[in-house]
């Protein structure tokens, strides 16, 4: 349930509410800040806390984006390649255009996937690892393990994502983008 929706000089702030079909009350809260103001890049921060009155175990978040990089005539020559050493996920094509996903904590799992064959399921909660994609019509998945939230705890996890017309050049974006992360989101 969506319980706020603001937006402000280049701040989105969106506050859900999650309620197992079950219950009457509300288990988790997630935050979701984005901001970029005329930057190549956007900020992103999800914050989840626990609001049961118990304890929550093994919290995961999951991030699943499908760029289509060059739009619907070119979007099946997409290219996905998660940067396991860096902890960095870009998508790109022959275009000039590369997107790269930086994130602090790192993810601890990811997948590059057709965007149909992207998914979990109560029983394969964890992304299989595949690192690299392409050419072809490709999703990117990133999973942050939270662990277990006592109640009214918190956990975060901040994402940068650039775009750009090198690798080179969205790698300084984020950069650049960490400099300013905690001043610009408050």
């Amino acid at each position: 349930m969506m319980m706020k929706n603001e937006a402000s000089d280049g701040l989105l702030r969106v506050s859900l509410e999650h309620i197992p079909l079950e219950d009457v009350k509300p288990k988790m809260k997630f935050d979701i800040d984005a901001w970029s103001r005329n930057k190549p890049y956007m900020l992103m921060r999800f914050s989840s806390t626990n609001i049961s009155g118990g304890n929550i175990r093994d919290m995961r978040v999951y991030s699943f984006m499908d760029f289509d990089i060059g739009g619907p005539k070119s979007y099946k020559n997409d290219f996905g390649k998660f940067d396991s050493e860096r902890g960095i996920m870009y998508v790109y094509d022959d275009t000039p255009l590369h997107v790269a996903i930086d994130s602090y904590p790192n993810p601890n799992c990811w997948t590059v996937a057709s965007p149909t064959k992207l998914n979990i399921t109560e029983e394969l909660r964890d992304l299989n690892g595949t690192s690299e994609l392409g050419p072809r019509d490709v999703a990117i998945g990133l999973q942050w393990n939270l662990g277990d939230l006592q109640n009214g705890e918190s956990r975060n996890v901040r994402i940068i994502m650039s775009a750009a017309e090198t690798i080179e050049d969205a790698n300084s974006q984020l950069e650049d983008g960490w400099k300013i992360f905690d001043k610009k989101v408050p």
